[in-house]
């Protein structure tokens, strides 16, 4: 679409231009940034947060930009646009922990019979362990 198509209503344009350099609509949207971005703190501490119904984890999103973010558009027609979030690996709790062994609840070795025999005794003194002989050792 040219330029010269265009049809401005001047009368229209003041109207907008007054109402955005209104003093009470600059107020109404300070007020708002600040709501907004005390809400999205309250938010992050609470986080991570299980949603019951879905059994998923929350995490933090960025939904609210500044407008010190803003770069100007990469698209035609796109006034402005704001950079993508850094990617950050997320630390996972479970791996800093004490190492596991792979399959705790494994049990059943269908070729156990095949493996040596255990130590005599486990636990020593105790009578209970590697004790087959049908005796309550001692």
């Amino acid at each position: 679409m040219a330029s010269s198509d265009l049809i401005v209503n001047v009368n229209n344009l003041e109207k907008i231009e007054n109402f955005l350099n209104d003093s009470t609509y600059k107020e109404i949207i300070e007020n708002s940034e600040t709501f907004n971005t005390r809400l999205c703190l309250e938010r992050r501490l609470r986080m991570p947060f299980l949603d019951p119904q879905t059994g998923v984890a929350q995490n933090h999103c960025a939904l609210f930009m500044h407008s010190r973010h803003r770069i100007p558009g990469l698209k035609n027609g796109q006034v402005y646009s704001y950079p993508a979030a850094r990617w950050r690996k997320s630390r996972r709790q479970y791996l800093l922990q004490k190492p596991h062994p792979p399959f705790p609840a494994y049990t059943h070795r269908p070729f156990g019979h095949l493996q040596p025999a255990p130590p005599p005794s486990i636990l020593p003194g105790s009578g209970i362990g590697g004790d087959r002989g049908g005796g309550g050792g001692g």
